[in-house]
């Protein structure tokens, strides 16, 4: 359901009340972060006060009322609100026009398909990560090209950053007390948002593919990024081989798990560009992924036999598939020009990518269509 319905009108209105407690604090920043981060609102970087007037002004650019509700967050099982995302988003630094995105991204991970509250409590250093198609990349300066995993400045980074100060301070996500995180990893903080390069695509929009249409967000947790690079290649059979073979070890999280997952593979647009030459298909790539994703039984001890074979990973000459069809092997693009490389998201457990239609756009009501 669209918080919208619990609006009054996609342009906003203005807000009159909140309904969050209010503290008298001392606005030196200085005395402020320091203050933030002995009550544990903080991620350890520096926060910006909440005060009424931002808040005020960011449920207004959210176009729902303060006390719409966006879901209930794990680990803690807590309702957030509208008004629970705002203050995180000023927290975070995120921008007042990024509301309907970071509601909208909390809808997701309140969903039951995303499977949060493993991922908040587990030992593993799982996080989720964001990508989004369609016109909001660009409306919002949401990374797609070089550096779009961390390292460019946009303000595409606040807003991860709000979604898990979100998932710390409604969800209650802190390690030590409801998380077990052995590690933890920069995911963790910053929470990657990043947009797919659907332009420089070879094949239809991530979303599209998951039938999500062309303005879409999608979620998946993974245990952290991981490069892949070659220098050798010259067409994308041999291309796919390499790929294909780098997303095979052992010990990772879906393979020695009894819940199993997916791979999210981020192919730079070059890469791109020669695999789309030799699978226009995508379909096909995934296959030819999957196929050379195999990992020599040899490199399992004895005992774990048992459990391979009954999720089905065994494949006929005995050896093991790291997941048990092509399609758990999802394919986008994005990142920069200078070749060479890719970016996999591992996944974590049971965990699939989930995409959903982005609704909570405001400009698609207020903005009157171009004629022609």
């Amino acid at each position: 359901m669209s918080i919208f319905e619990d609006s009054c009108g996609p342009a906003g209105c203005p807000v009159e009340w909140l309904i969050s407690d209010t503290l008298e604090v001392d606005p030196d920043p200085e005395v402020f972060n320091a203050y933030a981060l002995e009550q544990g609102w903080s991620d350890g970087y520096p926060v910006v006060p909440p005060t009424s007037a931002r808040v005020r002004r960011y449920i207004e650019a959210s176009g729902a009322r303060p006390s719409a509700v966006l879901g209930v967050l794990p680990p803690t099982s807590t309702v957030c609100t509208v008004e629970n995302a705002a203050v995180n988003a000023v927290l975070a630094g995120a921008r007042p026009e990024a509301m309907p995105l970071i509601c909208q991204a909390v809808q997701l991970l309140a969903e039951e398909d995303m499977a949060m509250m493993g991922a908040a409590t587990t030992t593993n250093a799982a996080a989720p990560v964001i990508m989004l198609n369609g016109e909001l990349r660009d409306r919002l300066a949401i990374p797609y090209q070089a550096g779009c995993m961390g390292g460019t400045a946009t303000a595409g980074t606040a807003i991860g950053r709000a979604l898990r100060l979100i998932m710390r301070n409604v969800g209650g996500e802190r390690i030590g007390t409801s998380s077990k995180s052995v590690f933890g990893q920069p995911a963790r903080v910053t929470g990657p948002v990043f947009g797919e390069w659907e332009e420089r695509s070879p094949w239809a929009p991530f979303s599209v593919r998951q039938g999500a249409g062309s303005d879409a967000i999608s979620g998946f947790v993974t245990t952290g990024t991981e490069d892949v690079v070659d220098i050798t290649s010259v067409n994308g059979t041999e291309l796919a081989q390499m790929l294909g073979r780098s997303l095979a070890y052992p010990a990772q999280a879906i393979v020695i798990s009894q819940a199993g997952g997916e791979l999210l593979l981020c192919l730079c647009p070059s890469w791109a560009a020669m695999l789309g030459s030799t699978f226009p298909d995508v379909q096909d790539l995934q296959q030819s992924l999957w196929e050379h994703a195999v990992i020599p039984r040899s490199f399992f001890p004895d005992r774990y036999s048992d459990q391979l074979e009954g999720r089905g990973l065994f494949d006929k000459r005995g050896d093991v598939l790291v997941v048990p069809e092509p399609r758990n092997i999802h394919v986008a693009v994005c990142g920069g020009m200078a070749n060479l490389h890719a970016t996999l998201f591992r996944g974590f457990g049971p965990h699939q990518v989930i995409t959903r239609p982005l609704t909570l756009l405001p400009w698609k009501h207020t903005e009157p269509a171009h004629a022609g």
